[in-house]
């Protein structure tokens, strides 16, 4: 279930997608520091779009650890 603060990544807030997924890649990480307390520096060396992979997959990943703890 999507809330509404998901759509936030999903408009487009540039007209460079490079930017738009750098834009991304930040509010996810602030997603996984405010809803995990996830401490994940920035990962300059990474193509962001490798970076977005990676940060969604980290932000799945706590999703199902919280579901499974709370169990």
């Amino acid at each position: 279930m999507k809330n509404k603060n998901d759509d936030l990544t999903d408009r487009l807030l540039s007209d460079d997608t490079e930017e738009n997924l750098r834009m991304e890649n930040e509010l996810l990480r602030l997603k996984l520091r405010a809803e995990f307390g996830s401490k994940l520096h920035d990962t300059g060396n990474l193509p962001p779009d490798i970076e977005n992979e990676f940060l969604k997959y980290v932000f799945a990943a706590e999703q199902n650890h919280a579901k499974l703890k709370s169990r």
